[in-house]
């Protein structure tokens, strides 16, 4: 987990108007930075408030490498992203929303979902007379044809 005034090594060489810096070399996190970014002193005298710190954003590959343990597409490769400030992939990124959609469902926080009208009507075709009774007191005799006639 990233922590403000937490030396990290860099993984990868860096180019700043003060140099370029090689991997190994030690960075002081400051913050968060937009766009992904990690604000980080580049210092090499202390962090205190009497030492220079050349203040520059990188990214978080800069100073993380992904572990090999860890899959992309997983709770636990959505909270390796977010811990180490970096943007989601789309892998971690739709896993996580539509887990978090099935938790809204169960819990009653999201009443619905949209659903294709074609897929409906599919579903329809298939369902129980009970069911499409249901479908009849919910939405009407017209709306149910025409669901049908979509699929």
């Amino acid at each position: 987990m990233i922590i403000r005034n937490q030396r990290w090594p860099l993984v990868r060489s860096i180019d700043t108007p003060w140099g370029t810096y090689t991997p190994g070399y030690e960075v002081i996190v400051l913050r968060g930075a937009p766009r992904s970014g990690i604000e980080v002193c580049l210092d090499t005298d202390g962090h205190s408030p009497s030492a220079i710190c050349h203040e520059f954003t990188v990214q978080a590959a800069d100073l993380f490498e992904w572990p090999a343990d860890i899959a992309h597409g997983t709770p636990v490769g959505y909270a390796r992203h977010r811990t180490y400030m970096e943007p989601p992939c789309e892998q971690c990124r739709t896993h996580h929303s539509l887990t978090k959609r099935a938790q809204r469902i169960r819990t009653g926080a999201q009443a619905g979902i949209k659903v294709p009208r074609e897929f409906l009507g599919e579903l329809l075709q298939n369902a129980t007379l009970e069911a499409w009774a249901e479908a009849e007191r919910l939405w009407g005799r017209a709306t149910v044809d025409a669901l049908l006639d979509a699929a």
